[in-house]
């Protein structure tokens, strides 16, 4: 079975009175099979599903639209998986490990 896991971590030497905060999103797998094979190409789709995202709606509405535009851009034959971030990585499509792009996925 693949296991995600994802950390999270904020710039900590940003000015005072500063509006933007980036974060650094480190995301590793496990048990993902050939996804991870020298030469192979893997692509990770995380959105935030936190609290924040919910008010405005508009947010969660923007973060998924952006998540399918990226999903169209994937090559055929790249592997991928799509992580929603909430406080843990929790696996979206497929539901388990990672699938390969085409037609039908």
């Amino acid at each position: 079975m693949p296991t995600w896991t994802a950390e999270v971590f904020q710039n900590e030497y940003l000015p005072d009175g500063a509006t933007d905060v980036h974060a650094i999103v480190t995301v590793a797998s496990a048990g993902t099979g050939q996804a991870g094979d020298v030469g192979g190409a893997a692509e990770a789709i995380i959105i935030d599903c936190s609290g924040s995202m919910g008010a405005p709606q508009a947010k969660i509405v923007a973060a998924r639209k952006a998540a399918a535009a990226a999903i169209n851009e994937i090559a055929d034959g790249t592997w991928f998986a799509v992580i929603a971030g909430v406080g843990l990585a929790e696996p979206v499509y497929p539901p388990s490990g990672m699938v390969q792009a085409d037609q039908g996925t």
